[in-house]
């Protein structure tokens, strides 16, 4: 990539978030003169609510028992014990990745929300930053996983 086209992308992110952020005051402005409510965004922090979801605590346990139980242990033993970590690991992030998407809905329209960011670098008058760190962390450690639908039965192996 040269570097002209990599500003000239640069340039034109800017330009696009630039006419974003016009929109969305012109938007909220709008609102305003009309006597409405500002716009509202709900931002969290996910390292907070993930520390709150009940398989991060699973996780941590998990990492400390293999820590004292491979202590001394041989090369392989310790590879095998970083691969189940691992798996565990992916799993209780899918998890919590799937809980959150599923409590976010019902955590924004409590909060009367119109949008959701991680983060809000900058916002205009008329964006009114919500917090919803506290409420989303409640949200997915009460969430109860859904009830899996059992595998359709495989074409000439007996029913069980």
């Amino acid at each position: 990539m040269t570097v002209l086209s990599k500003w000239y992308k640069v340039a034109v992110v800017f330009a696009l978030l630039l006419g974003l952020s016009a929109a969305v005051s012109h938007y909220a402005g709008a609102q305003q003169a009309e006597g409405e409510a500002a716009v509202r965004v709900g931002t969290y922090d996910p390292e907070a609510v993930f520390q709150q979801y009940p398989g991060y605590a699973e996780l941590m346990e998990a990492v400390q028992t293999a820590q004292q139980e491979l202590e001394g242990a041989d090369q392989q033993a310790i590879m095998q014990a970083q691969q189940r970590i691992q798996e565990l690991q992916a799993e209780v992030i899918r998890d919590f990745q799937a809980d959150v998407d599923r409590a976010l809905p019902d955590v924004a329209r409590n909060a009367e929300l119109q949008l959701v960011a991680i983060e809000v670098a900058y916002a205009t008058d008329g964006i009114e930053t919500v917090d919803i760190t506290a409420q989303l962390a409640e949200a997915v450690s009460d969430a109860e996983a859904p009830a899996e639908e059992p595998a359709p039965p495989v074409p000439g192996w007996p029913a069980e």
